[in-house]
């Protein structure tokens, strides 16, 4: 059962005017589409045309991280569209309930994934010999074990309270009230081993991918490296602004005037949560750019087909409209003959 605390009151925390609403209903839906769309490419240049020629842990990683931007379209972007719409969850206790069990690992996951995938490039990088004979199962091990480390916070959520979750008009999303007594020293600890620590490893790992890019550009092939690079740089603008805000923000709000802190806690947030959507819009880009074969692939695979519909859908339009103007013509002509005969 979704229970009712502040955040769930309407009249306090929705928006006060439908342009800013409107506005996150256009950078949903965009989100949305791009995420699906892009991520769905990438799933297909992995598994099926075999089209990002990378190592195969980076490559079984980079399938990985598609699945998790896919799942967070369904899980998140899709509902907080539908609520924007609605300006309120019409799904149900139920769902609202699974979807923010959900939520928790499919946030961390990307994180995570992101973080093996740094670490990785890195140990190719130090160790390139090493590297030839890892083998794609290798990526696949790395990959289970970082969705399992994702799982354990709704775990532990719904090990201690599973009735703890209310829709929050903040975000537009269902959340979870961290209100057993418990949490003031579990809560810290899992937010601090599960997210700030990862966090900081993307963080630091994307500095020593670049300081590495600008050391040896046009020395040795840094594909690889780029890619991990880019799509660490992705995640941490994207993700950045909540990792502060759940890490330093928050607790600083005791000693925040009420202005400021409803500031930080309904503004600052929800613009550090909307921004995440990027994060799964972008590696389709990240790979198009960084990965030659990949771009190879949207171009002649993907963007070739479009332009053949197209191009095709052109045709038929301009022969129906020929055939349109061709026919009134006749008409035309055909009526001025019975006139003449008529006269």
């Amino acid at each position: 059962m979704v229970i009712k605390v502040p955040i769930s009151n309407h009249t306090l925390y929705a928006f006060k005017t439908t342009t800013e609403r409107y506005v996150l209903i256009a950078w949903s839906s965009l989100a949305l589409l791009v995420n699906l769309v892009g991520n769905v490419i990438i799933l297909l240049a992995t598994v099926r045309y075999k089209a990002i020629k990378l190592d195969r842990v980076s490559v079984a990683l980079i399938k990985n991280i598609a699945i998790s931007d896919i799942l967070m379209g369904l899980n998140t972007i899709f509902p907080i569209l539908v609520s924007l719409i609605a300006d309120g969850w019409i799904f149900g206790d139920y769902l609202c309930s699974i979807q923010n069990f959900l939520k928790a690992p499919i946030f961390i996951s990307a994180e995570l994934l992101i973080c093996a995938m740094h670490i990785s490039k890195l140990m190719c990088l130090a160790f390139p010999l090493r590297s030839i004979n890892r083998k794609k199962i290798t990526g696949n091990y790395i990959a289970a074990a970082m969705w399992f480390i994702a799982c354990i916070i709704p775990a532990v959520q719904l090990y201690i309270d599973k009735d703890s979750v209310t829709f929050d008009y903040r975000l537009y999303r269902c959340h979870y009230v961290f209100r057993a007594p418990v949490w003031k020293w579990a809560r810290p600890l899992l937010i601090t081993s599960i997210m700030v620590i990862p966090n900081f490893i993307v963080f630091a790992t994307t500095i020593a991918l670049l300081v590495f890019v600008r050391v040896k550009i046009g020395t040795v092939n840094l594909q690889g490296a780029l890619t991990s690079l880019y799509v660490g740089v992705a995640y941490v603008l994207s993700f950045g602004p909540v990792a502060v805000n759940q890490s330093i923000i928050i607790n600083l709000y005791p000693i925040m005037d009420v202005e400021t802190r409803r500031f930080f806690f309904v503004v600052f947030a929800r613009f550090a949560f909307f921004i995440t959507f990027l994060n799964g819009m972008s590696n389709v880009f990240i790979y198009m750019i960084s990965v030659n074969s990949f771009g190879e692939f949207v171009k002649k695979s993907i963007l070739g087909k479009v332009r053949v519909k197209l191009r095709s859908l052109t045709q038929v339009f301009t022969s129906l409209g020929t055939g349109s103007v061709r026919g009134v013509s006749f008409n035309l002509k055909q009526r001025s003959e019975e006139h003449k005969v008529a006269d």
